[in-house]
């Protein structure tokens, strides 16, 4: 198919000679266009990275314009029949879960011989552009309780089904243009992980995020979620992150060893290796930030412990977040109500009243 529509116009191009994700300008209106690709069943409109062994890209099926992503196995890999059905295990898991706080994957199948997953694109954004560097002021703090809180129920429920994501950080936290919050990319990153295990290959994940127990021995279960999961709820509440170093060993490492923390100082040698990294304890969350209580700054410090059998699981940090809720509700609740008595005693009681009222000098710092 060589024919395309304009978005902006709908004339129809001819594009035969135009390279596929190439860019150009409609000749009707001057919009600018990007070449997609046609894909068996699938258009492929924008070619996004290779991921391990899957190619990503942005773009829909003939059937269905909605955007998403599709991620298109590579077919000329070694093993390809053990990865194909690790591949399709995994697709068939994540496309039988609802839940709303987990960004949906669509479907799979095969095209031109090669094995496809695609997933919703959700409109708005992802917490990855929160830089604390450039920000004007801290994220709001309700705000990133209300977003911990919708991304913990949606790691409960892989929880609960014994599935764990493997790559929680804030690239993978979308909040769409409703406000609403989902965990994304649920294929690929649990995929890449048991591939990546299989093949005992490394895990190219964030550094500032990662369990201790991926980073040394290669595997995780849920604790590791836990970890990664209260790793960027402190980044967010705090513009810290929990574990940094001066370079990126030092920033992975400084989280495996036990014993007494360090503060490096100027005499301290850069590491160069693994073995050079001393262990660090994170600063404490509430000094960071006077908004945090004892009970989410314990609760996070706690899924820091190097132990895993130690650390508690989505639904006890989970709960640290929903009783500061239910508290700060609370205490509205009764300054609002306070403030609703206030006003029924000098502004809402009948006129006769007020006059008995003022003769007792109850209005008299009103001056009437």
């Amino acid at each position: 198919m060589s024919d395309i529509a304009c978005n902006s116009c709908n004339a129809l191009l001819d594009t035969s000679d135009i390279e596929p994700f190439s860019e150009c300008e409609c000749p009707e209106c001057g919009a600018n266009i990007v070449i997609p690709y046609h894909f068996g069943n699938l258009v492929l409109k924008e070619s996004i990275e290779r991921y391990g062994v899957f190619d990503i890209y942005s773009g829909c099926t003939s059937d269905d314009e909605k955007d998403t992503y599709i991620y298109i196995l590579n077919n000329e890999i070694k093993d390809y029949e053990d990865t194909l059905k690790l591949a399709e295990e995994t697709a068939k898991q994540f496309a039988e879960l609802n839940n709303h706080y987990l960004n949906k994957t669509i479907g799979f199948g095969v095209e031109n011989d090669r094995f496809y997953v695609t997933e919703a694109i959700p409109d708005g954004y992802d917490m990855s552009s929160y830089d604390p560097a450039t920000a004007e002021e801290p994220l709001n703090f309700e705000n990133v309780v209300e977003i911990m809180k919708s991304v913990g129920l949606g790691l409960a429920t892989l929880h609960h089904k014994e599935i764990a994501h493997h790559d929680i950080c804030p690239e993978n936290i979308h909040i769409d243009d409703k406000g609403n919050v989902k965990l994304k990319k649920l294929f690929i990153s649990s995929f890449t992980y048991k591939y990546n295990v299989l093949k005992n290959l490394p895990h190219e994940v964030s550094p500032y995020f990662i369990s201790p127990e991926k980073l040394e021995k290669g595997t995780e279960e849920k604790p590791g979620d836990a970890f990664s999961y209260a790793a960027v709820a402190y980044f967010l509440l705090t513009g810290k992150y929990p574990f940094i170093g001066r370079n990126e060993i030092e920033t992975k490492y400084c989280r495996l060893k036990k014993g007494n923390g360090f503060q490096p100082g100027k005499a301290d040698k850069i590491p160069e290796s693994p073995d050079e990294v001393k262990y660090k304890i994170p600063e404490m969350p509430k000094k960071l930030r006077e908004e945090i209580n004892d009970e989410i700054n314990n609760t996070l410090l706690s899924a820091f412990k190097y132990e895993i059998g130690v650390r508690p699981n989505i639904p006890q940090i989970l709960d640290a977040f929903t009783m500061y809720q239910a508290n700060k509700d609370k205490e509205e609740g009764i300054a609002a109500a306070q403030k609703k008595m206030v006003l029924t005693e000098t502004v809402i009681i009948p006129g006769d009243k007020l006059k008995k009222k003022k003769k007792k000098g109850f209005l008299g710092i009103f001056g009437l």
